[in-house]
């Protein structure tokens, strides 16, 4: 699996990116817990969501990873104080989600599709976006629906 650190394209405007994540809704992982990424404190979300669900990487480790790549495509100054957050809890999950969760933590790296993903998002690039999303949410047999969840919550932060 390749990883990738997500550069910062240039933006588009907040509204128009929120739009387009807004309606990718319907193809992200469905979980009451995920659901609360980017809409309550991170602290409260971590410990319920870290090694939760199904998957080789559990789905809610998967959706972290997500979230962020997408912090860290946007503020890194934040990003970090959560990054800081997800490292401190890596014991509540397993090998091989803590490599992963841990490059996500410190510089916001995921396997290459999903920052295709992220960047189209970023650029609000209709057009791109199906394409790049597709790679994605196909990703090993639960990945990449939570990993979609994880960014979206990330940019609605």
């Amino acid at each position: 699996m390749l990883r990738d650190t997500p550069a910062l394209p240039p933006p588009a405007p907040a509204a128009e990116i929120l739009m387009l994540a807004d309606s990718l809704t319907p193809h992200c992982w469905v979980d009451a817990v995920a659901d609360r990424l980017g809409r309550e404190p991170l602290d409260g979300v971590l410990p319920h969501l870290i090694g939760r669900g199904e998957g080789l990487t559990p789905a809610g480790d998967d959706a972290l990873c997500g979230y962020m790549a997408a912090w860290y495509a946007c503020d890194t100054g934040v990003a970090f104080g959560h990054g800081q957050r997800v490292l401190a809890n890596l014991g509540l999950t397993g090998e091989p989600s803590r490599s992963l969760l841990r490059a996500a933590a410190t510089d916001g790296a995921v396997f290459a599709p999903a920052t295709a993903m992220l960047r189209a998002l970023l650029r609000a690039d209709t057009a791109a976006a199906p394409p790049a999303l597709r790679s994605p949410v196909g990703a090993g047999r639960s990945s990449g629906r939570p990993l979609l969840q994880g960014v979206v919550s990330g940019l609605r932060e």
